[in-house]
């Protein structure tokens, strides 16, 4: 009798064990790259003046300094979106928009959000990867970049009787 006990209480706790993990599992199903592209294009749709996106979240991101990668640069329309979303899966999962107004693209772009106030980070980060300027959504401030100016310097030579402009040297000042 003992034994036929033992015996239902193991099955018990194997049943228990098992269930538990087949609905870990099923909640766990992450959603396919081609929806996590389509939710974040319909997420621009209704956000035309820029977002940051936790696209393993779905979650707007709200604070912190917002610094795009050189490697999803100009990026923009939803097959872009498609590289950008790659990205950012192989990174923090943060995926930004804005729409420049200069040529009517929205552009997309795959983010490192650092701590509030951390700006010397942020920067130098955000030169490593050639921005122009990063995003403090904590303050809702957009923060310019300052690069040391390049000042060029010209030789003049004139092949086949016309004049041309080579550069010769370049240096930072």
């Amino acid at each position: 009798m003992n034994k036929l006990k033992d015996f239902r209480f193991a099955n018990f706790i194997l049943f228990l064990v098992f269930s538990t993990f087949i609905l870990s599992v099923c909640q766990k199903q992450e959603n396919t790259p081609d929806e996590t592209v389509n939710y974040a294009w319909d997420y621009a749709s209704h956000h035309p003046d820029g977002f940051m996106l936790n696209i393993q979240k779905k979650e707007p991101v709200t604070r912190g300094i917002s610094v795009a990668y050189f490697e999803t640069q100009n990026s923009f329309g939803k097959e872009s979106l498609n590289k950008v979303v790659e990205h950012a899966f192989k990174h923090e999962a943060i995926v930004g928009g804005w729409l420049n107004t200069d040529d009517s693209l929205y552009y997309f772009d795959s983010d490192k959000i650092f701590p509030d106030g951390a700006y010397a980070e942020a920067i130098s980060f955000a030169k490593e990867n050639q921005q122009l300027s990063i995003y403090d959504p904590t303050n809702d401030s957009l923060i310019w970049i300052e690069y040391p100016k390049m000042v060029s310097f010209y030789s003049f030579s004139e092949p086949v009787n016309q004049r041309h402009i080579h550069p010769a040297h370049i240096t930072n000042r």
